[in-house]
């Protein structure tokens, strides 16, 4: 989940200042996705509280990370990173496609570490989606004009960094050139 996070930071500084800010987007949508989805996981939990596998079967299972109190069901790890992978993919298929690949491999690795059934990662990529889908969709305006807000901010912090990477091109091709 931490490269989860650095990646969705990254996206950030994908977008020149002043662009279209479609990574700036894709990044706040799925950070609000993310957020979005873990309301609708608390609320999950609260009416129905499903024992993790090593509770449930402690004999059978080998428990690879450290014990949470939490319920298995839906998986947060899963939820995070799908409600962030699909808010990209409504950006983008590439890094979408990307996303969702790193997305999946948390949602097996929650399995295969012993902490969730599968059920619980598809149940959190089902709130994912649909965090996503809400945030994308019917909120896609609203997270533009926070995107243009926020973008005021960081655009000056990282313009110089653009306009060296813009000289290091041009002296770059213009050795090649000769």
């Amino acid at each position: 989940m931490p490269l989860f996070a650095l990646g969705t930071i990254g996206l950030w500084f994908l977008d020149r200042p002043g662009d279209s800010f479609r990574w700036k987007i894709a990044a706040l949508g799925g950070t609000t996705a993310a957020a979005l989805g873990l309301v609708i996981s608390q609320a999950i939990t609260y009416f129905w509280e499903r024992p993790r596998p090593f509770v449930a079967h402690p004999n059978d299972t080998i428990l690879l990370v450290t014990r949470s109190q939490e319920p298995s069901f839906p998986s947060d790890h899963a939820i995070g990173a799908f409600a962030i992978a699909f808010a990209v993919a409504f950006v983008g298929r590439r890094m979408g496609a990307f996303f969702l690949a790193g997305a999946t491999l948390v949602a097996v690795t929650r399995v295969i570490s012993g902490v969730h059934y599968p059920g619980d990662v598809l149940g959190g990529a089902a709130i994912g989606l649909l965090a996503a889908a809400l945030v994308m969709l019917a909120g896609r305006d609203y997270v533009s004009r926070v995107v243009g807000i926020l973008s005021r901010v960081t655009d000056p912090l990282v313009a110089p960094g653009w306009r060296a990477l813009d000289r290091a091109k041009r002296r770059r091709s213009g050795r090649a050139a000769t």
